[in-house]
């Protein structure tokens, strides 16, 4: 685990082939996942990540965040990195999986950025403005208890979202 990904990248010629933004969010991912706390390997992939940061995708970003939150690792170079990118694609954050991590992973890390804040909200207001009661399946689950908690949320999504389309 110890050993760095870039001593072990396959050799093209004299330069090594390094990796791409894809790579390094999911070794990084990968390494967390593991139990890795900050290995050389994991702080070597997260430098490099700051430097190709634009390079990322949303969801790429918060992988990356997410594996800076479970290690408790608060790099705010790479931090700050992730917001500007984050910022600048916003439109593209998948509601579902890169908005949650996302906010998750910067409220862990106890990392304030305005900006990414507005736009996390905004888009969980597009969210609720596109929901309609008909969304709610009619069955929530094979547990009742899941069927209770889905159905509570499900009804508060209805509420916030009639209670929206009033007040316009």
């Amino acid at each position: 685990l110890e050993q760095s990904f870039f001593e072990a990248a396959p050799r093209v010629g004299r330069r090594a082939v390094l990796p791409g933004p894809e790579e390094l969010a999911s070794c990084a991912w990968s390494l967390v996942k593991l139990g890795d706390r900050g290995s050389t390997a994991l702080r070597r992939m997260l430098q490099e990540a700051s430097v190709k940061v634009s390079a990322f995708t949303p969801i790429q970003l918060s992988k990356l965040a997410w594996s800076l939150a479970t290690a408790s690792l608060r790099d705010e170079t790479l931090l700050r990195g992730i917001a500007g990118a984050v910022s600048k694609q916003h439109h593209e954050l998948s509601p579902r999986r890169g908005m949650a991590i996302l906010s998750w992973s910067l409220a862990k890390l106890k990392f304030h950025d305005s900006q990414v804040l507005r736009h996390v909200a905004r888009r969980t207001a597009e969210l609720v403005d596109e929901f309609k009661p008909t969304s709610c399946p009619a069955s929530f689950g094979p547990s009742p208890r899941w069927r209770s908690t889905t159905s509570r949320c499900c009804t508060q999504r209805c509420k916030l979202s009639l209670e929206r389309q009033r007040h316009r």
